[in-house]
């Protein structure tokens, strides 16, 4: 008999406009056989979903795929009834979807239904290792076949999985909050193990580990696990005082809770956060006895010890500190120590980190942004454009909110020279509109019909220090003066850039390209992987599709599918000439980033959007800039 639920399970979702849509579960007219006898055989059960409710239940008896039979018949009665015959069979193999009929060991059979468990997480298993290192596993049914795109993070327990890596790990980079590497050091089918660190903070702390089974893009990729990993307080925390270009008072501080030591034995070191002793071995970041000292200190404390406490006077000699984050590393012990040249390097000493008293993990010294060490001004750079109805440019450099002026023009001649103009209708020089601006980037746009008037270009974009276009709107002869070049503006395409595509995954469907005057015999895109670049990568699955014949100057559609979720770059050839077919190195010009996903249905309505986006004829989503 079917087993008692303690909860229903939810068979309809009620949108806000009534209607109903129905849920289902598994994959119907497949039924499971040539498997190891089922760990349970359940009758009377209602539906396809509790058959896999009750999976998801023994799962941890393992429960790993399931089969549910349902029939209605009329036997042994002598009236016009039917009696339905439901059946729910628990199965501990995991379940593969069979691609064609009869196909490994699902085969096509009426009356049944089966499906897997989906993903069903265990509690976390963090084992603690030597010098703050961790194995930490995942475990759990259903983890997927392609064991190398699996990927943790490790977050404060009060954060969520949409949070960065806290700062005290060490072992996993994130590029966004969303993307992060490494993958997996060690897989099974049911369990992936990373080798980390974790590194004590001046008060206890708890974190939560957030899986993403792959790819892994966007915030809901990620889910918490189940448990936290608990360290320790630090035995030891620091405190810099007393901080000059060249000098600063370190001072040391012992945990109450720590078994007391004689702080008059007590030796310190700074080190670079990234040193490493001769052999280069990853056990030697930080704090260990082979890592020089990045700068020199008395070898006792050279303020008066007292109870848990020492100071060190710490110097760099004369020079200027270097900028950057520094470890300060404690070892309790005097007599293990050789000092030599006024550097505590002795073997054997068993060097701790100490977190700063304050929480963060390392001695920060900032770099000092002045006129010695920085010219205020932008850096050089080379921009490119298409065919959109404005064009951002982002210029970054240093200080730039010192200049007396910040007026970025775009000019047919170099910056150096003077420009000679006639009021607004100059067909030489156009100022543009700066959105955004600070110390270390400035952001200004540019619309397209400005643009036209200066001609096909390349052209050069200048940073003025006064007013170029004179007084208001004179039709006098003007000259601006000379500016500052940032760097030369190239059209690349009459394509739109800075788009985004979001289509569904394993569907038809088609990547509109819009633009002004594109060539639709020779114009071509080309599919590449997000983490390359266009012009130098080959074409991912062989993606170089051609456009469609109902394709136009101004709107091309090129035919695409594919095959299962992912991030791609949409790469463009716009060659305009009979005679120059596009080779790989010719699609030199980004149109925008591809989302492959299964959740493109989310974006019809509005509120989950927060870029400006349209429909595609061809099925999925085309957006340009965010909305304002």
């Amino acid at each position: 008999v079917a087993e008692a639920r303690s909860a229903g399970t939810v068979s309809k979702v009620v949108a806000e406009d009534g209607a109903c849509v129905a849920l289902t579960c598994g994959d119907p007219s497949v039924y499971i056989g040539n498997l190891p006898q089922a760990i349970a055989t359940l009758t009377g059960v209602p539906s396809v979903c509790h058959c896999k409710q009750l999976c998801l239940d023994h799962a941890d008896e393992g429960c790993r795929s399931w089969s549910y039979f349902s029939e209605e018949d009329s036997n042994f009665d002598t009236t016009a009834d039917t009696h339905p015959n439901l059946a729910c069979y628990l199965i501990p193999v995991r379940y593969e979807k069979p691609l064609e009929c009869g196909s490994g060991d699902a085969v096509a059979r009426a009356h049944w239904t089966s499906g897997g468990v989906d993903l069903v997480l265990a509690p976390i298993q963090a084992t603690a290792q030597a010098n703050n290192h961790y194995t930490v596993t995942v475990r759990g049914a259903g983890l997927p076949v392609t064991a190398e795109k699996q990927r943790i993070k490790i977050v404060a327990a009060a954060s969520s999985c949409s949070a960065p890596v806290a700062v005290a790990v060490d072992g996993i980079g994130c590029t966004d909050p969303s993307i992060c590497h490494p993958k997996p050091t060690e897989t099974t089918a049911e369990s992936a193990s990373w080798d980390i660190q974790i590194f004590p903070g001046h008060t206890s702390e708890s974190y939560k580990v957030c899986y993403c089974a792959g790819p892994c893009f966007l915030p809901d990729h990620w889910t918490a696990v189940t448990g936290t990993i608990a360290v320790a307080r630090a035995a030891y925390t620091f405190s810099a005082t007393a901080v000059t270009a060249n000098t600063m008072t370190l001072t040391i501080a012992q945990a109450p809770s720590s078994r007391p030591t004689n702080t008059a034995q007590w030796r310190i070191k700074v080190v670079d956060r990234h040193a490493f002793d001769d052999g280069g071995a990853d056990d030697a970041k930080g704090c260990t006895a082979d890592a020089v000292a990045a700068f020199a200190h008395a070898g006792d404390a050279s303020r008066l010890p007292t109870a848990g406490t020492a100071a060190w006077d710490v110097t760099t000699g004369g020079a200027r500190f270097p900028a950057g984050n520094f470890s300060v590393c404690v070892c309790p012990h005097a007599e293990l120590f050789e000092e030599e040249h006024h550097l505590a390097a002795a073997a054997g000493c068993n060097w701790v980190p100490a977190p700063e008293v304050d929480g963060s993990r390392y001695l920060t010294i900032d770099p000092v942004l002045s006129a010695e060490n920085y010219v205020p001004g932008a850096f050089q750079n080379n921009f490119y454009v298409g065919g959109q109805a404005i064009s951002h440019f982002r210029i970054p450099g240093k200080l730039m909110m010192s200049l007396t002026d910040r007026i970025v023009t775009i000019r047919t001649e170099a910056c150096s020279s003077a420009v000679p103009r006639s009021g607004a209708t100059s067909t030489t020089l156009r100022k543009l509109t700066v959105v955004e601006e600070t110390n270390d980037l400035i952001v200004a746009q540019l619309a397209k019909m400005d643009l036209d008037v200066l001609g096909a270009g390349p052209w050069f974009l200048c940073l003025d220090e006064e007013e170029p276009l004179g007084p208001g709107a004179a039709s006098t002869a003007y000259v601006a003066a000379p500016a500052f070049q940032i760097g030369t503006v190239t059209r690349e395409s009459e394509a739109d850039l800075q788009r985004t595509w979001i289509l569904d995954n394993d569907m038809d469907t088609a990547i509109e390209v819009t633009g002004t005057d594109m060539e639709i015999l020779y114009d071509r895109i080309m599919i590449v992987e997000c983490g390359e670049a266009c012009g130098k990568a080959s074409a991912t699955l062989n993606m170089m599709p051609d456009p469609t014949a109902n394709s136009t100057a101004s709107l091309m559609l090129f035919p695409v599918r594919f095959a299962s979720p992912g991030s791609y770059k949409v790469c463009f050839c716009g060659t305009g000439a009979e005679d120059a077919l596009c080779e790989v190195d010719d699609y030199v010009v980004e149109l925008g980033r591809v989302e492959v996903s299964e959740v493109t249905c989310t974006l019809e309505d509005p509120r989950f959007r927060t870029r400006d986006c349209h429909r595609q004829a061809g099925g999925g989503f085309a957006c340009g800039e965010l909305l304002a």
